[in-house]
């Protein structure tokens, strides 16, 4: 992203953000506080790793998250490859779960929560999602 190029998607204005601004706070979750340049950093990852999972413009990818960074990540990430975000509440049962999944058919379902056997982990289409570092972000 460029300088005073118009941004049409939120993973532009944080691109943005992160040439102009790059140790500026772009968010703080859970008291920790992240700057442009990582969550930009973290998007562009998991960006590639969708389409290097096979995922295209208009597929829908199921998101199962607590409210944690990933989740911010996950869904700038999913908007930036022109994907479809399909939030599913940590609290559905399994039958609320297979009922969606029907419905939206997801290319992929990426999970940061542990999902009490509503879930197949074995299911190729199914990301588990961990911290993509161990180094503090903290501004």
């Amino acid at each position: 992203m460029v300088a005073g190029e118009r941004c049409h998607r939120l993973d532009q204005v944080v691109s943005a953000w992160a040439c102009t601004q790059p140790n500026a706070c772009a968010a703080t979750i859970d008291r920790e506080r992240y700057s442009y340049a990582y969550l930009d950093g973290c998007v562009g990852w998991l960006a590639n790793a969708l389409v290097a999972a096979g995922v295209t413009r208009g597929d829908r990818i199921a998101v199962l998250q607590t409210p944690h960074p990933e989740f911010l990540v996950t869904l700038l990430a999913v908007s930036s490859v022109g994907a479809i975000w399909v939030g599913l509440n940590p609290k559905y049962t399994k039958a609320e779960l297979v009922s969606l999944a029907a419905d939206c058919q997801p290319r992929l379902l990426i999970t940061r929560t542990r999902v009490r056997g509503r879930v197949r982990r074995r299911d190729r289409r199914v990301v588990g999602l961990c911290r993509y570092t161990r180094a503090s972000p903290h501004l």
